[in-house]
């Protein structure tokens, strides 16, 4: 696990300038409080959020029970994977389980992002 998250961290201190600029443009924050949802089931997960501060979880229902599948902390990328990627509804729900400082991009914003720094 250790050699995959200094991956990421050579990845990210790599980025350049021009990268940075556009991330930080297309990128906004928002704060949620304890209980609130930051992505419900059935929604389409068009947003990746960072979390700056707080604790949030990943769940989905099973049953009518709870069923916590990942702790997002500082610094982690809270996001229904597979439902971000494909575009498609969610199974899952992203919760707030403290209040949460997250900084926000939208999918297609990313996307566009992508498209303008490889040209």
């Amino acid at each position: 696990m250790t050699s995959y998250i200094d991956n990421i961290n050579r990845c990210i201190t790599s980025l350049d300038e021009e990268t940075l600029i556009e991330l930080q443009r297309i990128s906004s924050e928002k704060t949620y409080k304890k209980g609130e949802l930051l992505l419900r089931q059935s929604e389409i997960c068009g947003k990746s959020y960072l979390l700056t501060s707080g604790i949030a979880r990943k769940y989905y229902l099973n049953d009518g029970k709870e069923i916590t599948t990942e702790l997002y902390f500082k610094n982690d990328l809270a996001v229904s994977y597979d439902s971000y990627t494909l575009q498609q509804p969610s199974r899952e729900c992203i919760e707030a389980l403290t209040e949460v400082s997250v900084s926000i991009t939208h999918y297609w914003a990313f996307q566009e992002a992508k498209k303008n720094t490889r040209n």
